[in-house]
């Protein structure tokens, strides 16, 4: 690979890491320690929720449902831009209780539920929400991998060097002879999620999304 900029300077940490600095003994290719490096970006996103985004959604009358991309790791607040109003979460329980018809309401949107990869708006919006604009606040994922092309990761510089720990971890988990570093690994990986925080479970994550005060509890952490 042709690297450069930010991208070769973590490359060259991963190596000097795995002590694997001689050109002509290299034990694992650039493009492995690219995509080891991909791979942590991604799970440092994930955990510490770094990445914070504006996502606007065009109303349609009579649409209640949007789809969300799915980087989208969960929405923390909604807004309908042209009357400055706010759009609030809620969970499905609580539309049941408070508002026993709100799959078939009709007006301008005041709460939304968060499911899988979209959202659902209550009332449905009317002929007057047409072509306003609905702004979501997102916490989400990379957009973009790290390449030739692409040399700077999209979170913040001050995790850098966990890029490299998480990296080095998954890369001391290569079946060689020469790579295989199962205890060196687990030290890197505890290393990171001191520095970090632990992963959510996969039930932690259906919580996020779907319960605001999960959302906030989370948030401030």
């Amino acid at each position: 690979m042709n690297l450069s900029g930010t991208l070769l300077t973590l490359v060259r940490d991963v190596r000097l890491n795995l002590d694997d600095n001689t050109p002509s003994e290299y034990r694992w290719s650039d493009e492995e320690i690219v995509k080891a490096l991909n791979n942590a970006e991604m799970e440092i996103a994930r955990r510490t929720h770094c990445l914070e985004d504006t996502l606007d959604i065009e109303l349609t009358e009579s649409t209640a449902t949007y789809s969300l991309e799915n980087n989208v790791l969960f929405v923390k607040s909604a807004k309908i831009t042209d009357d400055n109003k706010t759009v609030d979460k809620k969970t499905i329980d609580w539309l049941n209780e408070f508002m026993p018809n709100w799959e078939t309401d009709i007006g301008i949107p005041s709460y939304f539920i968060e499911e899988s990869n979209s959202i659902t708006l209550t009332p449905v919006p009317s002929v007057d929400c047409e072509g306003k604009t609905l702004r979501l606040k997102i916490v989400r994922l990379p957009e973009n991998l790290l390449s030739e092309s692409n040399t700077t990761p999209e979170i913040h510089y001050k995790h850098y060097n966990d890029m490299v720990l998480y990296a080095c971890h998954l890369l001391k988990l290569k079946k060689d002879s020469d790579t295989f570093d199962y205890e060196g690994a687990m030290v890197d990986y505890e290393l990171f999620s001191n520095s970090v925080g632990k992963r959510p479970d996969a039930n932690v994550e259906r919580l996020m999304k779907e319960s605001p005060f999960y959302t906030k509890i989370t948030l401030r952490r």
